[in-house]
């Protein structure tokens, strides 16, 4: 399966993120942002990268 997603362009869910989600929401994309950085968008809104900015989850 890693095989496909990395094929079609698809990126893992990060595992800090992945552990936070809540029961019902669904991760709908995952983008590289620069060399280590992820932006995830799920049925309930985004998780940004980076301690600086409000609801992230890098650095939480």
């Amino acid at each position: 399966m890693r095989f496909l997603r990395k094929l079609f362009g698809r990126e893992d869910v990060p595992a800090d993120v992945a552990g936070r989600l809540a029961a019902d929401e669904r991760v709908l994309a995952v983008a590289a942002m620069g060399d280590d950085d992820q932006l995830v968008v799920t049925s309930l809104g985004l998780w940004l990268p980076g301690p600086e900015v409000p609801g992230s989850w890098a650095g939480t």
